[in-house]
């Protein structure tokens, strides 16, 4: 994998999937970094049919072992732990700690250590914390960070949590997250 061009993740959580919705339906071409985009869903749940349905974009469901390609859009299956070791996935299921899911943090620490300046992490709607230790890895390791405008985002509780834990935290609209990503990947 060409750490080059970087990594971005998007972590949500309650009211989220619509904020990736229309950041993905902002994207008219592919970005020249892997997206990878985890949020607390069910086992079941297909985020990777729903964003296909309005969008041309290569979006695929992470496996254990599929190695990251530049310009993919990847999306975390529920209720799984996805970390990035050098160029690959390694998904568990996800455990709970404090009666949580930690599946935003695993997947922002990952990328915050195997891409370090060059991570993006982007924090969508949701509620309590998961995330938050995520989110200061990769600020930590110098790489950006970014939440949904909390007036925007349909539960503001978790871009809030990461805006008091990150000072370099930038605050955007899902629209200008978007307009973000193609400027910069």
């Amino acid at each position: 994998m060409d750490v080059n061009y970087g990594c971005v993740a998007i972590g949500a959580s309650a009211g989220g999937v619509q904020a990736i919705r229309r950041i993905v339906n902002g994207l008219p071409y592919q970005l020249r970094a892997p997206l990878l985009i985890t949020i607390h869903a069910p086992a079941t749940s297909r985020l990777e049919r729903v964003l296909r349905f309005d969008s041309n974009l290569n979006i695929q469901c992470a496996i254990h072992g599929m190695i990251l390609r530049p310009g993919v859009i990847y999306t975390v299956p529920g209720e799984t732990d996805a970390k990035i070791h050098g160029d690959r996935f390694v998904l568990n299921e996800a455990l709970r700690h404090d009666g949580q899911f930690a599946s935003i943090d695993s997947l922002m620490s990952s990328i915050a250590f195997t891409f370090q300046a060059a991570a993006t992490g982007i924090i969508l709607s949701g509620m309590l914390r998961d995330g938050v230790a995520g989110m200061r890895m990769i600020e930590e390791s110098g790489g950006r960070t970014i939440v949904q405008d909390p007036h925007e985002a349909e539960f503001a509780d978790l871009p809030i949590s990461v805006l008091e834990r990150c000072a370099d935290a930038e605050v955007k609209t899902t629209a200008e997250i978007s307009n973000w990503l193609l400027e910069h990947y």
